[in-house]
């Protein structure tokens, strides 16, 4: 994944204007600060706590409050990126597509801690997997047949290869 993203930066170095590299970086920047917020408040408890519950019972109850948090994060990482779009100087499909971008990203690392709670890495693996080749696929998809490279084109390709990782 690492290195899906830093050949990804190298491409966009050559492909995007630097305006549109730094919202591309800034968005990254946003899409960290959301997981590290994801991560202190719901991945890492539900990866610690929930794998030591006997109880199925609890252990979904448990589960399903985890998620309900995520969705919230999900769903107030969502909101305010669309009261942004409303009040920045930037065109609505760039704050838009960041916005899309970050909460995704988020989501999706909630997505892999579930798979490790669940004692079941390769799961997390496999993800990690589709998210890397989804990414090439679509980017190269992008590169080859969008004439004005957009960084919102960008950000959307890698929502579509957060979204199949995530399923």
């Amino acid at each position: 994944v690492s290195g899906f993203h830093f050949a990804l930066n190298l491409v966009l170095l050559r492909l995007v204007t630097p305006y549109d590299y730094g919202i591309f970086a800034f968005a990254f920047v946003l899409a960290m600060f959301a997981s590290a917020i994801n991560n202190a408040l719901i991945s890492t408890p539900l990866t610690v706590y929930t794998p030591i519950i006997k109880d199925p019972v609890e252990r979904s109850r448990q589960e399903g409050m985890f998620s309900t948090l995520n969705l919230l994060l999900f769903s107030a990482l969502l909101i305010c990126g669309f009261f942004y779009s409303g009040w920045s100087e930037q065109s609505t499909d760039v704050t838009l597509s960041v916005a899309l971008f970050v909460a995704i990203y988020s989501a999706r690392h909630f997505s892999r801690s579930a798979g490790y709670a669940r004692m079941r890495p390769l799961v997390t693996a496999t993800g990690d997997a589709t998210y890397v080749g989804t990414g090439v696929l679509v980017m190269l998809a992008i590169i080859l047949w969008v004439d004005d490279l957009s960084i919102s084109h960008v950000l959307l390709a890698l929502v579509v290869a957060n979204l199949a990782a995530m399923l």
